[in-house]
């Protein structure tokens, strides 16, 4: 989501950090519902922690979306998350087969 992100601005960005917002404005329909980019690894992946920058929940109490949420951290899935960074490891691709030894 993040790379076609990246690919819908007008330039391809030399950094993420370039594009104002990026996280939180790049969003996707998903079921039904809307999730930006920090929704998906905040809310979902890193089961509703907080944004680094705030120190709420990344969904509130009655967003409909918990229903979705992880139940348990995997701390691998800071491995695997690219942000569209120059620096960022490459995209892997991950399968129930290879996932352990992938990561």
């Amino acid at each position: 989501l993040t790379i076609h992100g990246l690919q819908q601005e007008d330039k391809l960005p030399d950094s993420v950090l370039s594009v104002r917002h990026f996280f939180k404005t790049t969003a996707y329909m998903i079921g039904g519902y809307i999730y930006t980019l920090d929704d998906v690894e905040h809310g979902i992946l890193r089961c509703n922690s907080s944004h680094p920058a705030s120190i709420k929940p990344q969904f509130s109490a009655d967003d409909p979306r918990l229903k979705f949420v992880l139940e348990k951290l995997d701390p691998r899935i800071h491995f695997a998350l690219v942000c569209g960074a120059k620096s960022c490891p490459p995209i892997g691709v991950y399968s129930v087969e290879n996932i352990d030894k992938a990561l």
